[in-house]
Formats: C-alpha cells, sequence, structure tokens
C-alpha cells in the first residue's frame, strides 16, 4: 500500500484497507490501528493475506463513525517483520454538501492527481536507478565479477604472505553454501623444521595420534567444530585432532550443508614443537552460489513487475468511466447544474428571497409604511373616548339617554321625525 495515501468516502460506505509485508512476506499477522478526528486510537482491524502474495487487506465500514480524517497506522505484528505504513480516509456527510465541500472535494482531488503524478515520476526514476544499478553490478571494468577478481589476487597475496617458513595452511578462502545437499573442503596443515625440511610435531597421544590440533568458530565465536570430519581417534586435550597424510603433512575436512548462515569462519590450528606450542589462525567465510546474484536481480524484477502493476491498478480505478475521477468530475457537474437551474435551483431561490425581501421593505407598502399609517391611526384615535364622554354629559344613562332610548320615546309619543 502507498503510505500517506488518502481517500474521500461517503459515511456509510466500505473502504479496503492495503498492506503490503516487507519483502512481500508472507503469512504474517497484519493488524491496522484506526485513529479517529480526535486523534484517539480505536481495537485493532486483522488483516487476511490475499492468498499467498504477501498482500494483506481488511474493509472498514464508515456507518455510524464520526465525520472527518480517519488515520490508520498498519504493522506486521510478527517479530523483524516491521514495516509500518499509514492512511488516511475522509468520511464526508453526502447528504448536506455545499460548495465548501465541493471546494475541498475538488482541492482532494487536485492532491490525489498531484500525488498520483508524484508516484509515477518516482517509480520511473526507481526503475532508472535499478538500471544503473545494474549496469554498474554487471560492469566488466568495476563491477562485482571484477571486484571479485582484484579481492581474490589480493587474498592470494595476503594468503603467501601469512604462510611462514615453519607452518603453512592451504584453506579454501571461500567455502560455498550449496543450494542443496552438502559440500565438503578438504584443509591441509603443513610443519616444517627450522631449515625448511618435512618435520612431525610432538605426538601428544601415541596410542591414536595427536598431533595438530583445529577448532572452528565463527566471528561471534559460536563453535562450529560439529562440521569438522577426516580427524584421528583421539580425544586428547578435549581437542579435535587433524590426520597425518605423510611427515609434516596433516588434513581435515569441513562440511557445509546448504541450511548453513553466510559468515565469517575461524579455523585454529596447534601444535607442540619441542615442548613450546604453536597457535596458527586463518580466517574463510562462507559465501551464497554465484547463482545468487542473478536470483536477487530476478527478485527485484518480480518486485519491480508487482509495484507497475499496482501502479497500472490506481491507474485503472482512477480513469474507471463509472466510479473515476472523470466520474466524478461529471457527477459534480451535474450537481452543480441542479443548484445554478434558473427555475427550481439555489439561483431562483436565491431571487425569490430578494423579491420577498424588497416588497418587505419596500417604503410605498413595506412594513416601515405600513407602521407609520398605524402610527398615523394610533394618534388620530388618541381622545376618542374623551369626546364620547363630553357628548354624553353628565348623568348619562344607557337606559334613558341612548340614541336608541330617545328614538323609543319620540316614535312611542307620536312625533315624527
Amino acid at each position: 500500500m502507498a503510505a500517506g495515501s488518502f481517500v474521500v468516502i461517503k459515511q456509510g460506505d466500505s473502504y479496503r484497507l492495503l498492506y503490503s509485508g516487507k519483502n512481500f512476506g508472507t503469512g504474517l499477522t497484519v493488524q491496522a490501528i484506526p485513529y479517529n478526528p480526535s486523534g484517539t486510537a480505536g481495537s485493532a482491524i486483522s488483516f487476511t493475506e490475499l492468498g499467498t502474495t504477501g498482500i494483506y487487506y481488511a474493509d472498514w465500514s464508515s456507518a455510524a463513525v464520526a465525520l472527518g480524517t480517519w488515520t490508520f497506522i498498519i504493522d506486521a505484528t510478527d517479530s523483524g517483520k516491521s514495516a509500518k505504513s499509514y492512511t488516511r480516509v475522509q468520511v464526508v456527510d453526502g447528504d448536506t454538501l455545499d460548495d465548501t465541500m465541493f471546494e475541498k472535494i475538488d482541492t482532494m482531488l487536485d492532491s490525489i492527481i498531484s500525488a498520483l503524478t508524484t508516484i509515477d515520476g518516482k517509480v520511473d526514476v526507481i526503475d532508472g536507478n535499478v538500471d544503473d544499478i545494474e549496469g554498474e553490478v554487471k560492469s566488466a571494468t568495476y563491477g562485482l565479477s571484477a571486484i571479485k577478481t582484484v579481492v581474490d589476487a589480493i587474498n592470494s597475496a595476503v594468503g603467501g604472505i601469512q604462510n611462514n617458513t615453519q607452518t603453512t595452511v592451504a584453506l579454501p578462502e571461500v567455502l560455498v553454501v550449496p543450494e542443496t545437499g552438502t559440500s565438503t573442503y578438504k584443509i591441509y596443515v603443513n610443519t616444517y623444521n627450522s631449515s625448511g625440511s618435512m618435520e612431525d610435531p610432538d605426538d601428544q597421544d601415541v596410542t591414536n595420534g595427536a598431533w595438530v590440533s583445529v577448532k572452528a568458530e565463527n566471528a561471534g565465536g559460536t563453535d562450529r567444530s560439529a562440521n569438522l570430519g577426516g580427524l584421528t581417534a583421539s580425544v586428547f586435550g578435549g581437542k579435535k585432532w587433524m590426520t597425518r597424510v605423510s611427515q609434516g603433512r596433516f588434513s581435515c575436512t569441513y562440511a557445509v550443508a546448504n541450511t548453513h548462515a553466510i559468515e565469517q569462519l575461524v579455523f585454529t590450528f596447534d601444535y607442540l614443537e619441542q615442548t613450546n606450542y604453536r597457535i596458527i589462525d586463518r580466517a574463510t567465510r562462507t559465501a551464497g552460489s554465484t547463482d545468487d546474484y542473478t536470483s536477487r536481480f530476478d527478485t527485484i524484477d518480480a518486485n519491480l513487475a508487482i509495484v507497475d502493476g499496482n501502479v497500472d491498478d490506481i491507474e485503472g480505478v482512477v480513469t474507471n468511466a463509472t466510479y473515476g475521477l472523470s466520474a466524478l468530475q461529471t457527477l459534480i457537474a451535474a450537481i452543480q447544474t441542479d443548484l445554478d437551474n434558473g427555475t427550481d435551483g439555489l439561483g431562483a431561490l436565491k431571487d425569490a428571497i430578494i423579491a420577498n425581501y424588497n416588497q418587505l421593505t419596500s417604503a410605498t407598502y413595506g412594513l416601515s409604511a405600513l407602521k407609520t399609517i398605524i402610527d398615523t391611526i394610533n394618534t388620530n384615535t388618541t381622545g376618542v373616548s374623551a369626546d364620547l364622554t363630553d357628548i354624553k354629559g353628565s348623568g348619562f344613562a344607557t337606559g334613558t339617554d341612548s340614541l336608541k332610548a330617545i328614538s323609543d320615546r319620540l316614535y312611542t309619543g307620536g312625533i315624527a321625525i
């Protein structure tokens, strides 16, 4: 999974989290720790491997989660297999998107496109660098093969310097770890007198023969003597003793299995010469076969092919006619068209609101003008109650002095108006 990826999903949708193991290791235990928009960690999410590809996935549902940016820290929990990655998911409410959110989405899309462009550029650079590295490694002038030739020559010269006039050791400079089975290497130690003639050291076990002892260990001090063979039956002093081939000449073997580690080995030989001990150390190393280099380049090519495939997959998603960037742009344009519609869109709604506002604020018939008229009426009616009291006069009684009572009396008395 590309570290730092950023996606936008609608609340309620599911998003598939992806993770590739270190060196595409298989059978790993992978988990993601989700962090909500407030930065609080949630429960770990377990991943499932896609077959035996070293690629793992988990589907995360955004239903009933907080809106905002969620961050996922993804890693393998197996010891020594850690290769942390992270991704971010922006959860949005699709039913209440406004112009601001569209602008944010547009900005996010620009960032995604920019990131994809950057990734594509970096993959091209990586591809070029790998080609350059391969050229450097295979160079006949200064590549690995040329360097090996020089190192072999130096080791040969050093080996010649190391051998003194009284002891020589024939030990391979490199012990190749076979692809299968076991390879056995012969080791010789020759001892001489001060005149340069072959001479046996003191025999410390005359029954079984104990002339030259041998011990092997790696650079860390771990004993590797169990791989020695071709020895005498002597166990004198708790040591392993080489077999006498002839006067002053002794041999043993060292077995290298296909399961052995690539490491430095130090062989220690000692013997007793006229009651004086002599100790000789010689270093060698185990190494993979020359086919390892081809295998490693094949692995690099395979990994680059996976990266190239992943980039193609990303490009396919981005350019998908159904849900890619182009389809999303079309959907956004359609929504924008609906909002700008002059009949029932936001523009029409805005025009209707402005018209109503103009009606309410009209100086002729708006709310302010209506208040002025009401104030005038209120002013004109002030004092009407007092005037009516004056008209009724002192001692006014509704039953005898009202206009109706007076009218009734006039008609009852036969007086015509």
